[in-house]
């Protein structure tokens, strides 16, 4: 039986509650089988900040999503060859699970800058997209869609309230010495302390 697969890429550095808020959302919204948190090697986007060594995040995802079924742990990004794409990344997939539903997902100003992607066109062929909208940020659709028509059907919006959460304040908490509680779920706050992440002394 074919099976919807949601693909959500980050550097999860580290994973916080409003990332696991988002992908219960998201898994919810659109009645996916499974939900793949794919780290990336080194996000495009984030510039000026050392990614922390994959095995730390990976152990941090692990921890954070533990318990949930539905949610499913992939290193397949971190493995592809560099330089590479989100659609390098989709078409392997597509391989792996050629009779399977794949949504990409994505929040609102990664949606924006589609046009900027390498090879939209081919991304949609290959998946729909799952786009994140928050409370004031509009989604330039119509400007997408009159470029790439076939968007239209290859596109869900999910919305979510806006969560003030971001890695680069927690890691700048930690570093600062300050609590993190409630904004990491505990077993990642315990991992960050053993490991000794994100200290700045």
């Amino acid at each position: 039986m074919a099976l919807r697969r949601g693909i959500f890429g980050g550097s999860f550095d580290p994973p916080h509650l409003g990332h696991l808020l988002l992908s219960e959302r998201v898994r919810e919204a659109l009645s996916l089988d499974v939900l793949h948190w794919m780290p990336v090697a080194q996000s495009p986007f984030k510039q000026g900040h050392a990614t922390t060594d994959a095995a730390h995040r990976m152990a941090m995802i692990e921890a954070a999503i533990d318990g949930n079924p539905r949610f499913e742990l992939s290193d397949a990004d971190l493995r592809s060859k560099a330089p590479h794409y989100s659609v390098d990344l989709l078409r392997e997939l597509r391989g792996r699970w050629p009779h399977d539903a794949l949504i990409f997902v994505m929040g609102g100003d990664a949606f924006n800058g589609f046009d900027r992607w390498h090879r939209p066109r081919e991304i949609l062929a290959l998946a729909t997209l799952a786009v994140v909208g928050r409370p004031g940020d509009p989604l330039e659709v119509e400007r997408l869609t009159a470029q790439w028509p076939e968007l239209r059907d290859r596109l869900a919006v999910v919305e979510m309230p806006l969560i003030d959460l971001s890695s680069t304040d927690i890691r700048q908490r930690v570093g600062a010495g300050l609590s993190i509680r409630y904004m990491v779920p505990a077993a990642v706050r315990r991992y960050i302390r053993q490991k000794g992440l994100y200290r700045t002394d």
